[in-house]
């Protein structure tokens, strides 16, 4: 008679990505509030027109698109973003980095038959698909 024996263990792996790009800002109060914006809208707490957004083409702006960015920003104040975590540093002295937080299941399997006298074992790994959970921004003050 033949006898089968199993054992399993799961268990969820945390990974986290870097997924900053250089960004060039103009020493400018609105095209650093238009980068702010960008910001906010890369950890997905916000969607604004792309002119809101496009610090680059800063120069561009009318009077009345100058405005609606102050008072865009003002409305989505750094404290009310939850998605921004201050840190004392950063690697290579930068000013923030965006990382994207996802999980993976992984399982093992082991199993064993035995039967006429003879063994057989196994071991099998398994990964399961990754899910994004969150992206955030960590910066320094």
């Amino acid at each position: 008679m033949a006898h089968a024996q199993f054992a399993q263990v799961n268990r969820h792996n945390l990974q986290v990505q870097e997924t900053s790009k250089r960004a060039s800002v103009a020493n400018d109060p609105i095209a650093r509030l238009m980068y702010y914006l960008k910001c906010v809208e890369n950890v997905d707490c916000g969607d604004f027109p792309s002119y809101m957004t496009d610090y680059a083409n800063y120069r561009r702006l009318s009077q009345n698109q100058r405005n609606s960015i102050i008072a865009t920003a003002s409305r989505n104040e750094p404290d009310d973003v939850l998605l921004f975590v201050e840190v004392d540093e950063l690697p290579d002295n930068d000013a923030n980095k965006f990382l994207q937080l996802s999980a993976q299941e992984e399982s093992l399997t082991a199993f064993g038959i035995r039967g006429g006298g003879q063994a057989m074992m196994g071991l099998r790994r398994q990964l399961g698909n990754k899910q994004k959970l969150i992206d955030i921004m960590v910066h320094t003050d």
